[in-house]
C-alpha cells in the first residue's frame, strides 16, 4: 500500500557548491512501489519528492554536460529523508 507520508529532498551542487539548475533527480531501479517520480531542480538547486512510501530508494541525478549521480537513501514515512549530491563535469 502506497503511503503519501514519506519524501527525499535535498540540494544538487557543483564541485564548487554552486546549485545545478534544472538536473533531472529521477528514482530507479527496484525500489518500493511509487508513482513515476522525476523532478527538476530549482533555481537553488532544491528538489523534493514526495508521496514515498517506506523502503530503499536509488536516486539519480543528471544534468546536461555533467557525470550522472546515483546513491541510495532509506525513507522513513515519520521523518523526511535528506539527499544532497555533487554533480561532476
Amino acid at each position: 500500500m502506497l503511503n503519501d507520508d514519506g519524501s527525499i529532498s535535498g540540494t544538487v551542487t557543483d564541485l564548487s557548491g554552486m546549485p545545478v539548475v534544472d538536473a533531472a533527480v529521477v528514482i530507479v531501479g527496484d525500489t518500493p512501489a511509487h508513482p513515476d517520480i522525476a523532478v527538476l531542480t530549482g533555481d537553488d538547486g532544491h528538489y523534493q519528492l514526495d508521496n514515498l512510501g517506506p523502503g530503499e530508494y536509488t536516486v539519480m541525478v543528471n544534468a546536461p554536460g555533467r557525470k550522472p549521480v546515483s546513491a541510495e537513501v532509506v525513507v522513513d514515512v515519520k521523518h523526511g529523508s535528506v539527499l544532497d549530491f555533487v554533480l561532476p563535469y
